[in-house]
């Protein structure tokens, strides 16, 4: 009969969860950056080695695991910590988040056409990288996208009834705003 038993922590599993939308994303060997909220100066690099079969659904995550030595113990049993998963993506067109308008719909930009013309653009977007969107189709590499009033812009086209023509607009000193 045991009294109690001793966890062996000289060994630790790190566990990470990862949304439901970025899954596509993540290998299993893939490295990852992982810091301790108690050390924020300290970090460890390590590869995932499992990828669980089950999502949460009330998280909307699915859980990966690091495994990682802890000779110096100072790691414990339920400390939080961030995980940093980084993968080369290639070279592609990305813009600004915020010069996206999801309309539920659909997803626009403005492009910005010169002379204070503005030409809404339905956008096909791929993944989203730290502030940015990867853009599939819809935006050409040098064309100019507008990453702040938008709103404005859209709204006035839709007063006008000139959603889907260019779109004039005189645009005042951005400290007006």
């Amino acid at each position: 009969m045991n009294i109690y038993v001793i966890a062996d922590l000289s060994k630790i599993w790190i566990l990470g969860d990862i949304y439901e939308q970025d899954i596509d994303l993540v290998d299993l060997g893939q490295k990852a950056i992982l810091t301790i909220t108690s050390f924020p100066a300290q970090y460890v690099e390590k590869e995932i080695t499992f990828i669980d079969y089950v999502l949460d659904e009330s998280a909307r995550t699915v859980k990966v695991r690091f495994e990682s030595d802890n000779f110096d113990f100072k790691l414990k049993p339920g400390m939080y910590g961030t995980v940093e998963i980084k993968k080369n993506m290639g070279r592609s067109l990305a813009i600004p988040e915020e010069a996206v308008i999801n309309t539920g719909v659909r997803k626009i930009v403005f492009v910005d056409k010169g002379h204070g013309y503005f030409e809404p653009r339905d956008v096909q977007i791929g993944f989203k990288a730290d502030q940015f969107y990867q853009i599939v189709s819809g935006v050409s590499s040098g064309e100019r996208v507008i990453t702040s009033a938008q709103f404005l812009i859209d709204s006035e086209s839709r007063l006008k009834g000139t959603e889907d023509e260019n779109v004039k607009m005189l645009i005042e000193e951005e400290s007006q705003w």
